[in-house]
């Protein structure tokens, strides 16, 4: 096996390293080459003293602190998902629809009431004449209100958000549990 041949064969065995170490490696075995043919020797000779490719690779990954192709034949597959795991989840979801049910008519009973003090806000502004010596605490409580609908306006636009993030909190967890259990 020519020079060439030896480094290509060797790079893509130390595949497994970072590229700067491959790098190393290799241009240290390329110098060994070229010293060894500066003392008249042939790239076949010097290529059968190295010796196999395969070995030398793999003292080389012994050798280093990463040790990566271990690591990936010492890392045990995932576990399957258990009978328990799968009752758990449909548990979970059993308890989940009714919460869910009662958040959304919760959302909704604050959007009826937005659009109720809303408008009686607008019907009692048109009727500021009626208002009679009261005028200033009516107009105070029309205030009032208007910041009322703006808080549940706001309360219905942070909860319809909480709303959809624990739910794919609640669809990410059900799924890992279906899959790969506790």
């Amino acid at each position: 096996m020519n020079k060439k041949e030896y480094l290509e064969l060797l790079g893509k065995e130390l595949g497994a390293l970072p590229y700067n170490d491959v790098k190393e490696i290799t241009d240290e075995i390329e110098s060994h080459f070229v010293a060894a043919m500066a003392e008249g020797k042939t790239e076949e000779q010097i290529s059968d003293e190295l010796g196999d490719v395969h070995e030398l690779a793999k003292s080389y990954i012994e050798c280093t602190p990463y040790k990566l192709p271990q690591v990936l034949k010492d890392k045990a597959p995932k576990s399957k998902s258990s009978v328990w795991a799968k009752v758990f989840s449909v548990f979970l979801c059993i308890l989940a629809v009714p919460i869910t049910a009662c958040w959304v008519s919760f959302d909704i009973s604050l959007v009826a009431q937005i659009i109720i003090r809303s408008g009686v806000f607008v019907f009692r502004i048109g009727k500021y004449s009626e208002w009679g010596i009261y005028k200033f605490s009516n107009l105070m409580n029309q205030i009032g209100s208007c910041f009322y609908v703006i808080f549940l306006g706001c309360l219905l636009y942070f909860g319809i958000r909480l709303l959809i993030f624990a739910g794919k909190k609640f669809i990410r967890l059900n799924r890992r549990l279906w899959t790969r259990g506790f």
